[in-house]
């Protein structure tokens, strides 16, 4: 029954554009709101929301502009290191972490190229579980690509290394 109490008011406060926010002021004279009332707080009626444009529609300012000639400012892979060797039950389960810097804008996506072929479809996540590889050298690649597809920058290649132990027949046996 509440919550469609709560439903209820909610659709009439959309319905209405109004929306009630409450106000207080702490002893050092700063000032808060809050959608949920408490002691000593003044419901407040905001009859028409404040709606901004995205800052992505303002036009001819300078942090616009920059947005068109966005870049990233590294893309690498922090683990494994290069060089560096797996034996037997390590080699199982490597992971793989990336790091982009700045964080990966919206439709951006990475892709983890293991010897130079495709492994994982692009996505958002920055750490990969590689499969199981068999013995020897390996190379390991991000690569970002936009919405589109388009590469956009790729990591410095790394080689990783998987050993494992050859099972040999006991000599007379």
């Amino acid at each position: 029954m509440s919550c469609v109490v709560g439903t209820l008011i909610v659709n009439t406060a959309v319905a209405e554009k109004a929306v009630t926010v409450y106000r207080w002021q702490h002893p050092d004279g700063s000032v808060e709101f809050s959608d949920e009332s408490r002691l000593g707080a003044e419901p407040v009626v905001v009859e028409e929301p404040m709606i901004l444009p995205s800052v992505r529609a303002v036009k001819n300012t300078t942090w616009g502009a920059s947005v068109g000639k966005f870049s990233y400012a590294s893309l690498l892979i922090k683990s494994p290191l290069a060089e560096s060797s797996f034996r037997n039950e390590a080699a199982l389960s490597i992971l793989v972490t990336g790091e982009v810097e700045p964080g990966l804008r919206r439709g951006d996506q990475l892709v983890l190229l293991v010897d130079g072929a495709v492994h994982t479809e692009p996505g958002r996540l920055t750490t990969f579980n590689l499969p199981v590889l068999e013995r020897g050298a390996h190379t390991l690649q991000l690569e970002l690509r936009s919405a589109d597809g388009d590469r956009i920058k790729q990591s410095e290649s790394i080689t990783i290394y998987v050993q494992r132990n050859i099972a040999r027949p006991k000599a007379g046996g």
